[in-house]
C-alpha cells in the first residue's frame, strides 16, 4: 500500500464515526430533545445503547458485493455499493431465540445468504417463486433501506415497529403484515458498463403511494407499509402541527 492510500479498515472506522454523529443528530430531530451522551437507539431493537455496543452493518451484504462484476468492483467503492447503518451487537432475545451478535449478527445469521441469492438470482434458479425465507429477507432489508433513506422517522411509527418485530421472526410472516408486503419481485442486474454505474452506486430507491412504500434494493423490490409519509420533514418549531406532518415516536423496544 502506498503512502497516499487509505486502509479499508481506516475507511470503515471513519464511516462508523460519521454515521454515529449523523444518526445521533437524526434521532435528536425525531425526539425533539438532546440525546443522552454516548447513547444511540438501535433502529431495529430500539434499545438505547452506548457507542461500544454498535458496529457497522453492510445493508447489501459483503458476500453479495463479492459477486459484483470486476468492472463494477474497480469503478465503485464497496461503501457506495452496500449502504451502511450502525446496528447493535449487544446480545438480543426475541421469543425463544437469543443471539449473541445483536441485531447486526441476527441479520447476518438469518438473512444475508438469502439476500445474496436474490441479488445473484441463485435462489430463483428452477423456481417460479422464492421461498418464504427469501421473501422475509427481502422485507427485512426493505426496512433497513428505508432507514438508510429516511432515518429514524420510519423506525418508531406503528408501521416501523411492525417491520422491526418482523425482523425478529425469520421463519414466517406475522399476521399483522399485509399480504401485499409478503411478496418480493426480483429481476436481473444490468450488464456492467459506464452507463449502468448509477445502478451499482445507488443500491436503494423508493416510491411512496397511499400507505405503501415501494422499495427497490438493487435488482429486487418489496412493498413496505407506511402511515406517515417518510419524505415529509419533522417539524419541531410549530405550536400546531398539521396531521400529515405530525410524528409521535414510540420508543418501545421490540425485544426482551
Amino acid at each position: 500500500m502506498s503512502a497516499g492510500e487509505r486502509s479499508p479498515d481506516v475507511d470503515l472506522a471513519s464511516k462508523s464515526d460519521l454515521l454515529w454523529h449523523e444518526m445521533r443528530e437524526d434521532l435528536r430531530t425525531v425526539t425533539g430533545a438532546p440525546v443522552e451522551a454516548d447513547r444511540l437507539r438501535c433502529c431495529v431493537c430500539g434499545r438505547l445503547l452506548p457507542r461500544a455496543d454498535f458496529s457497522l452493518e453492510h445493508v447489501v451484504p459483503r458476500q453479495a458485493l463479492a459477486d459484483d462484476p470486476a468492472f463494477v468492483r474497480a469503478s465503485v467503492s464497496a461503501s457506495k455499493r452496500s449502504g451502511h447503518l450502525l446496528l447493535c451487537r449487544k446480545p438480543v432475545r426475541f421469543g425463544n431465540r437469543t443471539w449473541a451478535g445483536g441485531c447486526n449478527g441476527w441479520k447476518g445469521r438469518f438473512y444475508d445468504a438469502s439476500l445474496r441469492g436474490l441479488m445473484n438470482r441463485s435462489v430463483l434458479d428452477g423456481r417460479r417463486t422464492p421461498t418464504e425465507r427469501v421473501t422475509l429477507a427481502g422485507f427485512a432489508v426493505g426496512y433497513l433501506a428505508m432507514v438508510v433513506l429516511f432515518g429514524y422517522r420510519v423506525a418508531f411509527t406503528p408501521e416501523g415497529i411492525l417491520a422491526r418485530r418482523q425482523f425478529f421472526s425469520p421463519d414466517r410472516f406475522l399476521r399483522d403484515v399485509p399480504l401485499m408486503c409478503q411478496v418480493v419481485l426480483a429481476g436481473s442486474a444490468p450488464d456492467p458498463g459506464p452507463e449502468t454505474l448509477p445502478f451499482w452506486s445507488n443500491p436503494f430507491s423508493c416510491d411512496v403511494q397511499e400507505g405503501r412504500c415501494f422499495v427497490v434494493v438493487r435488482n429486487f423490490s418489496v412493498i413496505m407499509p407506511v402511515g406517515r409519509d417518510p419524505r415529509l420533514p419533522v417539524p419541531r418549531h410549530l405550536v400546531f402541527v398539521p396531521g400529515r406532518y405530525a410524528l409521535r415516536p414510540d420508543f418501545t423496544s421490540v425485544v426482551g
